[in-house]
């Protein structure tokens, strides 16, 4: 197995970005590519979802406190 970076990308309007993503078709479910993984709120307060493109690249969505 190879080891992959996992980017990040912060947001002070997460809203509006996920909603754009969830726009262009891109289903929310755990399966699949490519797929938006549903928004959670982490212990340390801010929140995060997981957008995996069709090639399986994660790409981490994190919503500013």
């Amino acid at each position: 197995m190879r080891d992959r970076a996992v980017p990040n990308l912060p947001s002070r309007d997460f809203d509006t970005l996920y909603a754009a993503i969830l726009a262009t078709g891109v289903p929310e479910t755990r399966v699949g590519f490519p797929r938006l993984h549903q928004v959670a709120r982490e212990t340390w307060g801010g929140r995060v979802g997981y957008l995996v493109d069709i090639d399986g690249t994660q790409l981490n969505l994190i919503g500013e406190r």
